[in-house]
């Protein structure tokens, strides 16, 4: 969208032409349209809501003429996202990305007051486990919020903090993401949480088992039953193994794992330890 690539007017100056067009080729309504929509504006800009992204949404709203209310209820989105102390970086992507692919006004706002419930759920729940004095990153906060929407319950996600061992927010945030990603592709539910339990409760479940589902699509796709997954991934956890030992027992390599195995596969006795 052009808009992308056009520096934006400064503020007062472009406020002023704006309101100036809206009176004379749409009347005293639009106008009253800028001139709600300058007065949050200036609120939001008080609060410490970037300019730059303010700046977008004015100038969208005043190309399209999109009502007010749209505009003033996503710059009242990101200023209550503001005041409760989260990230505006994932609100701005999700506004720009909707801009950019012309994505009705209302489904952006919808789209926004959804991230910002989903925010605040996160960061609660991680309050709750690891205290609300212990700052959490921001990388544990938005795994919580992808895993909400890759399909994961509230519920699902708070039975896995709350049923989780002492562990870093990080292993945490690798056990609930890898599940919502299990829960995607289908994976039998009760052998995936038995896999994130042992990862859990042998505190083994570490950075570099971020993309163990990526292993699981890969290996299914080359015929290895889940079963067999599910008893080398968590014989691996057991010992306090890195994936790479998973993938080379299912006959994977690091570059080849797309491709799938090398060798045999592990026989399947049809047991699920």
């Amino acid at each position: 969208m052009k808009i992308f690539f056009r520096p934006f007017i400064a503020g007062v100056l472009f406020i002023i032409q704006a309101i100036s067009w809206g009176v004379v080729f749409q009347g005293s309504a639009y106008a009253e349209h800028i001139n709600q929509l300058y007065s949050t504006l200036e609120s939001a800009k008080r609060q410490g809501i970037p300019e730059d992204i303010l700046n977008y949404l004015l100038a969208y709203s005043v190309e399209n003429s999109l009502d007010s209310d749209h505009a003033v209820h996503v710059i009242q989105i990101l200023t209550n996202a503001k005041e409760n102390g989260l990230s505006l970086a994932p609100f701005k992507d999700k506004i720009r990305e909707g801009i950019s692919k012309h994505v009705a006004p209302g489904r952006i706002e919808e789209g926004l007051k959804e991230l910002l419930s989903d925010q605040q759920f996160a960061r609660d729940l991680l309050k709750e486990k690891f205290k609300a004095s212990q700052k959490q990153s921001e990388t544990t906060l938005q795994s919580l919020v992808e895993s909400l929407e890759l399909g994961l319950s509230r519920q699902e996600i708070r039975s896995i903090c709350e049923s989780a061992p002492s562990v870093p927010p990080e292993m945490l945030a690798i056990a609930v993401r890898n599940m919502a990603y299990l829960k995607q592709i289908g994976f039998d539910a009760e052998l995936g949480d038995r896999i994130l339990s042992t990862g859990l409760a042998n505190k083994s479940l570490t950075a570099g088992w971020s993309p163990f589902y990526r292993l699981v699509v890969a290996a299914k796709r080359k015929g290895i039953s889940e079963s067999v997954i599910a008893r080398t991934a968590v014989e691996a956890l057991q010992e306090k193994n890195d994936l790479r030992q998973v993938m080379k027992k299912l006959g994977f390599i690091l570059r080849n794992v797309k491709q799938g195995p090398q060798r045999s596969l592990p026989e399947d006795t049809g047991e699920n330890n």
